[in-house]
């Protein structure tokens, strides 16, 4: 059982509850863990469902502005998504959803991303791994009309990890790549001009910890500027 409540804050600086809706599961209980407004001012919220002896489904709720339920869509079956991200197309209202399948047994992951429809109905998901290595997609955006920027990270069973970028169409095509050599990659924002602005972690082999990093590249990865543990490099 879990309730699903939207607050707001008013002009006034007063603050009250829009509604309140609750979401329950006969086999056992939701999880929500992540929300999204959409295009409509409804909201998709992300999360999981027991369903029957441990075992979960990963599902997509989409609610109008008032609440009220729209679609559930199953992504996953009794396969976790770890850091889920949603972007809504404008163009069609569909919906780019990426994360990181985990393997309960052996924690590695793959990398997940799939279209949804505006009525909830999958239109592809796609997995992608590499050999010996796990692969998580952690956050996406759409550059209008028709590109996917995905970042996520590698990892080949060490603690240090490769960030990448990649470029997508909307089918779900890999188009480009950019790889950052044991650098881990947050997040990131697109700059008008198609400039790439990251966050994240570099590591130093020198002392083996992690050192905040941000820095700037061109669409093909060129660097314009970087900044490491407060200091410029």
């Amino acid at each position: 059982l879990i309730v699903l409540s939207i607050f707001f804050i008013s002009s006034k600086i007063t603050c009250g509850q829009e509604f309140s809706k609750e979401f329950n599961n006969a086999t056992g209980f939701v999880l929500f863990t992540k929300a999204f407004k959409t295009n409509d001012s409804g909201y998709v919220v992300f999360g999981e469902r027991n369903i029957i002896n441990n075992k979960w489904d990963e599902i997509l709720v989409k609610l109008n502005s008032v609440g009220d339920t729209v679609f559930t869509t199953i992504l996953s079956a009794n396969e976790s998504i770890a850091n889920p991200s949603i972007v809504q197309s404008i163009s069609d209202s569909s919906f780019f959803v990426v994360g990181g399948i985990q393997n309960a047994i052996s924690f590695d992951s793959i990398a997940f991303l799939a279209k949804i429809n505006s009525m909830g109905e999958i239109i592809w998901q796609k997995q992608y791994s590499i050999q010996d290595s796990a692969i998580s997609f952690t956050n996406l955006k759409l550059i209008a009309p028709d590109s996917l920027f995905i970042i996520g990270a590698v990892t080949d069973g060490s603690y240090i990890s490769e960030g990448f970028l990649l470029k997508m169409d909307t089918a779900g095509t890999i188009t480009d790549q950019i790889s950052f050599n044991e650098t881990r990659v947050n997040d990131f924002i697109v700059l008008p001009n198609h400039n790439i602005v990251f966050a994240g972690s570099s590591y130093d082999t020198n002392t083996g910890f992690d050192a905040g990093t941000a820095f700037e590249t061109t669409s093909e990865g060129d660097t314009i500027w970087s900044y490491t543990d407060g200091g410029p490099i």
